[in-house]
């Protein structure tokens, strides 16, 4: 897990990112390592940036491999940070380093950790209820099956990119069904073919929990004021689809909003900052008052004179659940306006006057917040290790504030030279 945020008014947008990295090994063993790379330039000489959080890595290649070679490869000016994110995207799908082989790798993989989970889900529930482990396989696969097919498609697939995979795979999906079904002669043809069926729209239609977030930020050309997109990516289907779905849609300042904190991965500190209560306890006093008023609702309805027919019984509890259902909303809604009155405005008027650096103090301040609570909770310290920190200026462009080394400058001048040549050359 990671902390990550950007803080960002008319003049500026400013990025931190904690440096903290989750590795599990065998027998689900957690390993943190702080020393990871998430905040990078992402053009040589363009006002923009990208960060990462999720997943390290795209079909197994680093994103931090990818984004260095995206930016020695297709730096330029674009108009929007729109137009940025899409020439990501579009390097990654044209990537030639990025052959068949990691895709057809990747399809495997990921297939093979989808029927991992259900066959988990269907043990579970085979257990939990006292059903043959066929029941429940059966009863699982109809419920995925009309739940995915009623979803959208991921980015521009569709039918015609299920009938791709179906015949690419065909092989592989004929063994991969065999050896999950090895121990219930049971389970027939048509559950087989249901279950190759999901494992395709899976692939179209879904992200596994560990997809990654990219978040590109700045300023394109033809944008005076800085915008923020990003991205939930996993992986890439045959033959070149990207399993992709936009998650923050040119979020940014304008004319008439001057200021935007937007916190990526771990945000409870973040949103404890900015509203004035932790997530988990606003969640907790809402679920208790809603709960005592149906408490409420029933005692008041038990105590309905015998005389009362049913009918009669039934239109008063209904007029209380109304009544109890109103009042829940409105105690939400006065929560959420002295939230937003006291606590959210005030800082985002603050924001939204801050110079360049008080926003990189800021952004650094939030994450720094997260690490901390991080480390005197019981928690993992899934947040930690140095903070990387810049701020995007149209004027000034990419610059950084803190920034991690895992060399010094002064033993590597032919690294240095080789950086300044390049700049030059790109001059």
């Amino acid at each position: 897990m990671t902390a990550e945020i950007a803080v960002m008014n008319r003049v500026a947008i400013a990025l931190a990112a904690d440096s903290a990295a989750t590795a599990v090994f065998a027998g689900n063993v957690p390993k943190i390592y702080n020393t990871a790379d998430k905040l990078f330039a992402l053009d040589e000489r363009e006002p923009i940036g990208a960060m990462i959080y999720g997943g390290a890595s795209f079909m197994r290649v680093p994103w931090e491999t990818l984004i260095k070679l995206f930016r020695s490869t297709n730096s330029g000016s674009r108009e929007t940070v729109a137009d940025y994110g899409q020439a990501f995207l579009d390097f990654l799908i044209t990537e030639p380093l990025l052959t068949d082989d990691f895709i057809d790798d990747y399809f495997r993989s990921t297939v093979n950790w989808m029927a991992d989970q259900f066959m988990e889900v269907a043990r579970a529930e085979s257990s939990e209820k006292s059903l043959d482990l066929a029941d429940s396989i059966r009863g699982l696969l109809r419920s995925l099956y009309q739940n995915w097919m009623a979803r959208p498609f991921l980015g521009n697939m569709n039918d015609g990119t299920i009938n791709e995979l179906r015949a690419r795979y065909y092989g592989f999906l004929e063994k991969f069904v065999e050896f999950q079904f090895l121990d219930l002669p049971s389970i027939g043809s048509t559950e087989r073919d249901q279950l190759k069926e999901l494992a395709l729209l899976f692939m179209v239609k879904d992200l596994k929990h560990t997809s990654s977030g990219i978040v590109v930020a700045g300023f394109g050309t033809n944008e005076l004021f800085p915008t923020l997109i990003s991205y939930d990516i996993e992986g890439m289907v045959y033959p070149r689809h990207l399993r992709c779905r936009s998650v923050h849609n040119t979020t940014g300042t304008s004319i008439e909003t001057g200021a935007n904190i937007i916190p990526f991965a771990q945000a409870e500190m973040v949103h404890s900052f900015m509203t004035g209560i932790d997530p988990d306890l606003e969640n907790k006093i809402s679920r208790i008052f809603r709960e005592l008023l149906e408490r409420l609702t029933k005692h008041m309805a038990s105590r309905l004179p015998p005389t009362l027919s049913p009918d009669e019984i039934s239109s008063f509890s209904n007029e209380i659940l109304q009544i109890a259902k109103l009042l829940n909303d409105e105690f939400a809604q006065e929560l959420e306006t002295h939230s937003r009155e006291k606590y959210v405005d005030p800082i985002l008027d603050a924001v939204e006057l801050l110079p360049k650096d008080q926003l990189a103090v800021m952004a650094e301040t939030l994450v720094a917040l997260t690490s901390f609570k991080k480390r005197m909770s019981r928690d993992s310290e899934t947040v930690g290790g140095a903070i990387d920190v810049a701020v995007i200026s149209k004027g000034d462009g990419f610059v950084w504030i803190k920034r991690k080394h895992y060399f010094e400058s002064a033993l590597n001048p032919r690294y240095m030279e080789r950086v300044r040549s390049r700049y030059q050359k790109r001059s």
